[in-house]
């Protein structure tokens, strides 16, 4: 039994290619066989690292997740009352609500393209988020939905938010 070697057994046997129905030697064989398993090795591993190359999110996406992180990043300070504190945290809510809206909407592009173009937009936050004033918070958010969107709100819109407002 020691006699017998893989090399021995391979020189009296015969491969028969699948694929072509060619028949050689089994080492001849061996040889094929081992060139198409490193070719799909090599072939997975491209794939592989295809879908692991890292791509760096686009501008547009940058500029929602930071104006994004300003809105949710706002905690009320203890010192207000806890009215006040829930009236700014509701102000913020709003906020972010007409924001996620305008990209459901409107898409991240458009809206980011509208964040980046606006010179008032930090006034606008600072406003809905620490004024005390209702009037002027609702004029801010009016005003901060007209900037989102790039577009006016129409009459209706403009009642319904400011009613919106109201109830809170």
């Amino acid at each position: 039994m020691k006699k017998i070697t893989p090399d021995k057994i391979y020189s009296k046997s015969e491969y028969i290619n699948k694929e072509t129905g060619e028949v050689v030697s089994a080492k001849r064989g061996r040889i094929i066989e081992r060139k198409k398993a490193t070719e799909k090795a090599k072939a997975t591993t491209q794939a592989k690292q295809k879908s692991q190359l890292y791509s760096p999110p686009k501008e547009s996406e940058l500029t929602i997740y930071n104006f994004m992180q300003i809105l949710e990043n706002f905690v009320p300070s203890g010192a207000h009352t806890p009215y006040m504190r829930q009236q700014m945290e509701s102000n913020r809510n709003y906020a972010l609500g007409i924001l996620q809206n305008a990209i459901d909407e409107m898409g991240i592009e458009k809206v980011a393209s509208n964040i980046k173009n606006s010179e008032r937009l930090s006034n606008l936050i600072d406003e809905i988020l620490y004024s005390s004033d209702r009037e002027k918070v609702k004029f801010s958010l009016v005003e901060f939905s007209t900037i989102i969107r790039g577009e006016s709100l129409s009459i209706d819109e403009n009642i319904a938010l400011t009613e919106e407002q109201d109830e809170i």
